[in-house]
């Protein structure tokens, strides 16, 4: 007779907020619907991780970093801060670099749990950008798990013969004109602005112990079409639509509203945004790359300052953060250190963000337009998107003019089709079931294992 028993959950992720908080998300839903979840990152999330009731398993060495501390630990990033070389840079330290001790990690884990319970079914959950699952499919030595099964938190990378290649911030070309123009700039990113990339990736599979890898294999590819199940977090209409995607792939709808933590307290000032006479502007930097807030907040701040009608709502990102001590902040501003947007969203007309992909989500779920900034990572990749959806304008800057910031605010705010397009967004979200989409792709990762050995 089968076992009624659930699959133990591993859940792997790179120790950066945005891409552990969203799976950690996930793992207390689950481990609220009954699931054992053992989570491995950074040390910084033992809080977090060990209050939702996960098993926490901490990185040792250089793996164990996070947004603030990874920088000592590699050389200086070029100079060019956006596009393909700077995300091959990223890539190379913090992804590809941890590879050895992400697997061994992971197969400490595997062997403890082997000891401890002879045949437990284990299927690994991860953020995609976190490789150290990939081995197991690849022919490394070791314990292998039931099923891996990645979580999408960044814009789809894979290549694809209708889609640029990841990093250049191009939109595809409907006619079906420009395939070999896409073919022959992916050639160009992936042997040339990836390589670094590339090349650590394989350095550290020969370590690990994996003897044969195809030469077409390339890591950008790799983290979508080696699990069992691949789960985008993001509906369609918001992603390059493409005719060639693998078949373990499927889009999951982004994580739902309601799901994250809720803020145990409100801003003092919170009052003065629920009457709904003013419009709400909401401008935040993320997390990542986004202690200096003369980049983003302070223009956004100056751009729209004293406007009549207009409150605007700075959430700078981290607990006890704050605006520069010689600021002086307008009488129509509002500041918070780490406001919920679950409860913020629902009052704000428009969101300045500089385009994490977690933000582009979230403000979509809430049907909620946006400004665009930021160059640097996935960044310019999530605003292109939003663009070509309509629910966006793209400033394309790092740091923009209040001027510029000013404008845009106002394009939206004078057009409703930006709205329009964003709550139909929001319905499309609405339609999907992204927990029950994780459940039924671990469920069937662990029967799909099943099946083999019979």
């Amino acid at each position: 007779m089968a076992s009624t028993q659930k699959p133990l959950l591993v859940f792997g992720t790179t120790p950066i907020y945005g891409h552990t908080m969203p799976l950690r998300a996930i793992a207390k839903n689950l481990i609220e619907q009954g699931y054992e979840v053992i989570f491995l990152t950074g040390s910084h999330f033992k809080k977090e991780i060990e209050a939702i009731g996960a098993q926490f398993v901490p990185f040792q060495g250089n793996a164990d970093f996070s947004e603030t501390t990874g920088w000592a630990l590699v050389p200086p990033p070029p100079e060019i801060l956006r596009g393909p070389q700077f995300l091959n840079f990223i890539l190379r330290w913090f992804f590809a670099g941890p590879l050895v001790e992400h697997y061994n990690t992971l197969q400490s884990v595997l062997e403890e749990v082997e000891e401890r319970e002879k045949g437990r079914e284990v299927v690994v959950v991860f953020d995609q950008s976190w490789w150290g699952a990939l081995p197991t499919r690849l022919g490394a030595p070791g314990l292998k798990p039931s099923g891996i099964v990645g979580i999408g938190i960044i814009p789809v990378g894979l290549s694809g013969k209708d889609v640029p290649p990841f990093g250049l911030s191009l939109k595809p070309d409907s006619s079906g004109q420009s395939t070999e123009k896409f073919a022959g700039l992916t050639k160009k990113v992936y042997g040339e602005d990836y390589a670094t990339t590339q090349n650590e990736f394989i350095r550290n599979l020969k370590k690990i112990g994996v003897k044969h890898l195809r030469e077409d294999a390339h890591i950008m590819d790799l983290e979508y079409t080696l699990p069992d199940k691949f789960l985008q977090m993001c509906v369609p209409s918001i992603e390059w639509p493409r005719v060639d995607l693998p078949k373990n792939f499927r889009f999951a709808g982004g994580l739902p509203k309601g799901h994250r933590d809720a803020s145990p307290s409100l801003p003092e000032w919170w009052d003065d945004i629920t009457h709904g006479k003013d419009k709400i502007v909401v401008v935040s930097q993320g997390t990542l790359l986004s202690l200096d807030f003369t980049q983003l907040i302070i223009p956004t701040l100056e751009g729209l300052k004293d406007l009549p009608g207009i409150i605007v709502v700075a959430a700078l990102g981290r607990k006890g953060a704050t605006l520069p001590e010689d600021y002086v902040v307008p009488s129509n501003a509002r500041i918070g250190d780490f406001i919920p947007f679950d409860e913020l969203f629902p009052l704000s007309d428009v969101f300045v963000t500089n385009g994490g992909y977690g933000g582009l989500n979230h403000a979509l779920s809430h049907g909620l337009p946006m400004v665009f900034s930021g160059v640097q990572t996935d960044k310019p990749e999530n605003a292109v998107r939003a663009e070509w959806a309509g629910v966006g304008v793209n400033l394309d800057v790092e740091s923009p003019a209040p001027l510029a910031v000013r404008e845009a605010v106002d394009k939206i705010l004078g057009n409703s089709e930006y709205r329009e397009k964003a709550k139909a967004i929001e319905r499309e979200m609405d339609s999907y079931d992204p927990m029950g989409a994780i459940v039924q792709a671990i469920e069937e990762a662990a029967a799909e294992a099943r099946l083999a050995k019979e």
